[in-house]
């Protein structure tokens, strides 16, 4: 939201294909972890999928690299302080 706000939009349209490529990096590896009765399309096409999507993903400007990966970082920090609050609300009460 932040990059929206503040960035040109050149840069923010950069930063979210950066993101969404990581998104659909994320699909590919789990199709990869789906049991053969489960998924619907070969092996292949999802490790063809993860190394397209990893390629074009870190294909792009250095700093929207750079930029995409403190915005994950910084993310995942969030996600982790909030789940030990929320473990830590549990064992007080």
């Amino acid at each position: 939201m932040l990059v929206a706000a503040f960035a040109s939009f050149g840069l923010a349209v950069a930063v979210s294909s950066f993101g969404t490529l990581l998104y659909y990096t994320v699909t590919n590896l789990s199709a990869l972890r789906l049991n053969k009765q489960q998924r619907m399309f070969p092996k292949a096409l999802a490790v063809a999928g993860l190394v397209g999507c990893l390629g074009l993903a870190f294909s792009l400007a250095p700093e929207i690299v750079e930029i995409g990966i403190l915005i994950l970082v910084a993310g995942l920090a969030y996600r982790m302080v909030r789940l030990r609050v929320n473990n830590f609300k549990r064992v007080a009460t």
